[in-house]
């Protein structure tokens, strides 16, 4: 069975699984090179086929799009911080002051609900289908399903312990009008047992957060996160998380949920409120201030849930869950046993549960057991082989001066005796990983215990703030040599943060975060990718360490590199003075 799933809101992607098994998924970005493109993944849809090796839709059992009512189409940066800027103007004027006194009395409650009715739905539905339809997509095989629905499945199925109940959480902004939701999944099926309204979106709060300070909303989220730090202060004397806690309450109908206090208008009304809670206080105070908020309310939000449900061990999803230092207050809470994070749990991933969804389902309505296949590696972009290379490398009309290349037989010794030697090297090979964190095939790798190369590699290539840590890529039987996990956890995709061994800290300093000494490692197992596991040991060979800094490889504000052609551009347009494309190893 073939079932393409369709994110086609901010960040679209495109999935296809195949008997239970993801085989190939792409995000929209990567070949437009607009970061985090929303919209119709025309591109991503095309190159996902080819990768499946699908010619036609006649292959296809079904195309499941994420979301029943349609997101807001950003197709840039740009379109998001307008959009802000018009949520923030509003909100702040008589007649945003107006609205958000009447945004809870019934009448507002029947507009809105009319505006979600099925009519108008359905009619918001059509018009994706036949963007679609435009690229291709026969209207009678696309299925709708619930934003939410989407992720707890991306979540359950990712994690594929059927024997057992799970706890499922979601969080994110809001997605068909809700923020969060939890479920239980039992079995291959999955059942909701509550759900938290967008008007008390704790992410939607943290964006709004992220604008007023400067950044963009639904990308700069985890540079607040990474400015928290260095606050110094008590946390509990902290004015902006005081003030932040008097926003939500605990709903006394249902432990599991939380809800505005009286008198506080939904979420997106919070402009002025926010204006007033903000002004005059220092950058680390508000960073540390709303992240303090968001750990608190979910590490109290799981305690409620494990208390209520009795389950232990979680699986969760969602764009909230993108927060390490959160997944790490989480996992270290004696309530919870295990705690499973899907992968680059934003939106993106939606394409992924959404192919789960139907296809669990259809195993289930045949009285067949589900057999989707646990995540595994996420490397489901495209591979370029060395042929093609040296082809591209040939014909590449380089601007910068005295650029060389040669093959290598041992293209991972040769990087690991750059990288010992100190050398920053980018690294491209084998198939593309998914999602919002480099995993290795499209990489920039430093030698962790040179602390020089953090300026570096910020001034030089990325251009990215001097408080953002990088992080580290370690083989997988040494991470406990460097990091102190509260419980045991696989670490596969830099979605979760760990405290580390201080007297390993020296060792890998320029992977960590220089203020509070933690860091998301991505943990290398041999059979996940065999190459780069391969170039960790020959380099702890070399230098004892098994552990080295890896940042995503792309010029700052542009998504991951995704060909040759985008690699050497960032080569040429850069600081970089070694590249290993392929079993090549380009240099300047």
């Amino acid at each position: 069975m073939n079932v393409i799933g369709i994110h086609d809101g901010h960040n679209a992607s495109v999935a296809v699984v195949q008997n239970g098994r993801v085989i190939a998924a792409f995000q929209e970005e990567r070949l437009s090179r607009l970061k985090n493109q929303g919209g119709t993944p025309v591109q991503a849809l095309e190159e996902t086929l080819r990768l499946s090796g699908i010619d036609s839709f006649d292959q296809v059992d079904r195309v499941v799009v994420a979301g029943t009512i349609s997101q807001p189409p950003y197709i840039t940066r740009t379109d998001v911080l307008q959009d802000y800027a018009n949520m923030s103007r509003f909100g702040k004027s008589w007649l945003g002051g107006l609205r958000s006194i009447s945004a809870d009395n019934n009448l507002f409650r029947k507009v809105r609900a009319f505006s979600q009715s099925k009519l108008q739905i359905n009619q918001t539905q059509s018009l994706r289908a036949a963007s679609l339809a435009k690229a291709g997509v026969p209207f009678e095989k696309i299925t709708f399903v619930d934003h939410h629905t989407a992720h707890a499945s991306s979540a359950y199925y990712g994690l594929a312990d059927y024997d057992n109940q799970i706890l499922v959480l979601t969080n994110d902004g809001a997605g068909d009008g809700i923020c969060a939701t939890v479920s239980v999944g039992h079995q291959g099926r999955l059942q909701r047992i509550s759900f938290i309204s967008e008007d008390n979106s704790l992410a939607t709060i943290y964006a709004m957060v992220t604008y007023i300070m400067g950044m963009t909303p639904l990308e700069h989220e985890y540079k607040i996160m990474g400015l928290a730090p260095y606050y110094k202060g008590d946390i509990d004397k902290n004015p902006v998380y005081q003030g932040l806690l008097e926003v939500f309450e605990w709903n006394s109908d249902d432990s599991m949920q939380w809800c505005r206090r009286p008198g506080i208008p939904r979420v997106g009304y919070l402009w002025k409120y926010l204006d007033e809670l903000l002004t005059t206080q220092r950058f680390d105070t508000i960073a540390a201030g709303v992240q303090a908020f968001v750990e608190h309310f979910l590490v109290e939000w799981v305690k409620r849930c494990v208390r209520e449900t009795g389950l232990s061990r979680l699986a969760v999803s969602g764009g909230t869950f993108m927060n390490v230092k959160a997944n790490q207050a989480i996992l270290s809470l004696p309530e919870v046993d295990e705690l499973f994070v899907f992968p680059s749990c934003g939106d993106e991933t939606n394409s992924v549960g959404a192919a789960y969804w139907y296809y669990a389902n259809k195993k289930l309505t045949a009285n067949e057991r589900v057999d989707i296949d646990p995540v595994g590696p996420i490397y489901w972009g495209g591979e370029f082989h060395d042929n093609d290379i040296e082809s591209i490398l040939n014909t590449y009309n380089f601007v910068a001066k005295d650029v060389r290349w040669e093959k290598y037989d041992d293209v991972e010794g040769k990087v690991a005796e750059l990288l010992a030697d100190g050398q920053v090297v980018a690294r491209f090979k084998g198939r593309m990983e998914f999602g919002a964190r480099a995993l290795g095939n499209r990489s920039i790798l430093a030698n962790a215990s040179k602390p020089n190369v953090v300026r570096y590699i910020n001034d030089i290539i990325k251009s990215r703030d001097f408080w953002m840590p990088f992080a580290p890529s370690v083989l997988a039987d040494c991470s406990t040599d460097y990091f102190r996990k509260p419980k045991s956890a696989k670490a596969c995709y830099m979605v979760m943060s760990f405290d580390t061994i201080s007297n390993k800290r020296k060792n890998i300093f320029a992977a960590l975060h220089p203020q509070d000494g933690t860091a998301r490692p991505q943990e290398v197992y041999p059979d996940d990718n065999p190459d780069y596991e391969s170039l960790l040991r020959k380099y702890q060979s070399i230098s004892g360490d098994g552990a080295i800094l890896n940042t995503s490889f792309n010029l700052h504000g542009y998504p991951l590199v995704y060909s040759p052609d985008d690699a050497l551009k960032v080569f040429d347009e850069s600081g970089l003075e070694y590249l290993a494309l392929g079993n090549f190893i380009v240099a300047k």
